[in-house]
């Protein structure tokens, strides 16, 4: 090749680069939507889990809330269930939708009331129409349930026949979803208790309490679908001080097999407990 013709075939390809570099621009491809999401009671967590109570008014409820990410106008975000034992596919929570605007990021507040252990998730729709296909889909965001166990039967200590040895005896009503009843029923239950005395005044109650293997519990007696009965009879001594006495029960948890209380093991049939801690 000549030198000219060699400089003219340089200068063309140069050419070409310049005319490519200055063409229109490719379109890019718009980022998809994202949605994060998180959970809260109204009752504090307990190592690191959100839990509602069962059948407990205001605290069986859950916040499940976050924020969706470049979402474009008309598309809605929906809550999703998918109930212990996790085995069917997350369903729609009916009532649970947002219909999003054009604000990027744009938050949502949910409002569920879980009758068992639940994994909460949101998907990011077209429309309120149009399910498919998928925008967005967040992470799960675990709500546990809680047993609730109410009592009756506390009486005085200052009645005639009451002294020097104090007589109780309570009804315990454990409440729990119908389908964990039967397991949970059949649990041991474990009595804590402890008394504080003082000559002058009423002492503060005991937190630190001791398993009383003397407490007399009965067996678990059936009162609907979702509720049982047990009877727990303790004495304590008294004398004729002024006095104040603190108690707790607890049956260890089984998370993994009924959904109902916390996943593991938390110091349920330990010989000392503190009232402050969660005990399912």
């Amino acid at each position: 090749m000549s030198r000219l013709r060699r400089a003219l075939a340089i200068s063309a390809a140069a050419g070409a680069v310049v005319a490519f570099s200055v063409g229109p621009a490719l379109a890019q491809p718009s980022a998809a939507p994202t949605v994060s999401i998180g959970a809260k009671s109204l009752i504090p967590k307990a190592y690191g889990f959100t839990f509602t109570a069962f059948h407990d008014g205001k605290y069986s409820r859950v916040t499940v809330a976050g924020a969706v990410t470049g979402a474009t106008s008309g598309m809605v975000a929906q809550l999703f269930a998918q109930s212990f034992p996790y085995k069917a596919a997350p369903a729609p929570v009916a009532g649970q939708q947002l219909v999003l605007g054009s604000t990027s990021p744009e938050s949502y507040s949910f409002t569920a009331t879980p009758g068992i252990a639940t994994k909460y998730s949101v998907e990011i729709l077209p429309s309120t129409t149009v399910s498919t296909p998928v925008a967005a889909r967040s992470a799960a965001a675990n709500v546990y349930i809680a047993t609730t166990q109410p009592f009756t039967g506390i009486k005085t200590c200052n009645r005639a026949g009451n002294r020097p040895i104090c007589h109780e005896t309570i009804h315990i009503f454990t409440r729990v979803p119908a389908s964990a009843r039967a397991a949970e029923s059949k649990k041991k239950l474990y009595f804590y208790f402890g008394v504080k005395l003082a000559r002058t005044s009423i002492p503060k109650a005991p937190v630190l309490l001791a398993l009383d293997r003397s407490a007399k519990i009965s067996k678990a007696r059936k009162v609907s679908a979702t509720e049982f009965e047990q009877t727990v009879t303790f004495s304590f001594r008294v004398n004729n001080d002024a006095y104040d006495f603190n108690f707790d029960y607890c049956s260890k948890a089984s998370e993994s097999s009924d959904g109902v209380n916390l996943p593991g093991r938390h110091h349920c049939g330990a010989k000392r407990i503190n009232v402050r801690w969660f005990l399912g």
